[in-house]
């Protein structure tokens, strides 16, 4: 689990990994293959067990000397939408734990919107109202305008169980990161003053990697039993993987996002 490496990163070195995104969550296979990367599911009818990896350290801050935020065109064009709230609002801010729990949850949010299945099986149309920044085709030009739709979201539960797709809207996983994002991004954060200006408030330790990783293992414990991915959506996700594999000119070893 990717939380318990960012963990032990944070606690055993000192390091903040500072990019979390949607690339950075990645396997770890031995066989780069399409039928190793993309198995049939075993004969009792479980899914095979992988061995997640935290890749991308290149933003990584060491907590004895953080520094500011450094936030590049490249940051900001490719995995602004998972960047924490505080750093789009603030751009200068300091680099706290928080903030890369928080951009996990944005992640988690994201799969959880625009994904209907394992192997990468993609949603093809979403619902209206989905928020634009958890929309791979509608993100948004400034940072600004990513921190005032989530400031707009008044109950996360409600907006996670309308937007879920069907593989993931089930009442563990709507309530669990429901729980997660109130905490991180709490309602009622942004404030507009009589002249129009706007400020913006943050809780300090809202969330522990440990209040996380409880609450990632209690979805686990109550979610229903998952039933296997069909032959055909297996063959079309190799297809999907051997297509993206042919059209990189580098690929890095042993590692499938």
């Amino acid at each position: 689990m990717c939380t318990i490496a960012h963990h032990t990163a944070y606690f055993s070195h000192k390091l903040l990994h500072n990019d979390i995104n949607l690339r950075s969550i990645c396997l770890n296979v031995n066989d780069p293959n399409d039928e190793n990367v993309i198995p049939f599911w075993n004969s009792d009818g479980t899914p095979p067990i992988r061995q997640a990896m935290l890749r991308g350290w290149r933003f990584a801050k060491h907590m004895d000397k953080p520094g500011n935020q450094m936030i590049s065109l490249c940051r900001l064009s490719e995995c602004q939408h998972f960047l924490a709230t505080e750093i789009l609002w603030h751009k200068g801010c300091s680099p706290r734990r928080r903030h890369d729990l928080e951009s996990f949850l944005w992640v988690m949010l994201f799969i959880c919107i625009n994904f209907i299945g394992p192997y990468s099986q993609r949603r093809t149309v979403l619902p209206s109202g989905v928020p634009k920044w958890l929309r791979p085709d509608l993100l948004l030009s400034y940072r600004l305008d990513i921190s005032q739709e989530r400031f707009q979201v008044e109950d996360w539960t409600s907006t996670c169980s309308a937007y879920f797709s069907h593989y993931f809207n089930h009442p563990p996983i709507v309530k669990g990161l429901a729980y997660l994002a109130s905490k991180l991004s709490p309602p009622g954060s942004l404030q507009i003053r009589y002249n129009g200006s706007k400020s913006a408030t943050f809780p300090e330790n809202p969330v522990t990697h440990n209040d996380m990783i409880s609450v990632l293992k209690n979805i686990i414990a109550e979610l229903p039993v998952e039933q296997p991915p069909s032959e055909d959506d297996i063959q079309k996700a190799r297809e999907r993987y051997r297509s993206i594999q042919s059209s990189v000119s580098y690929r890095a070893p042993n590692i499938y996002s």
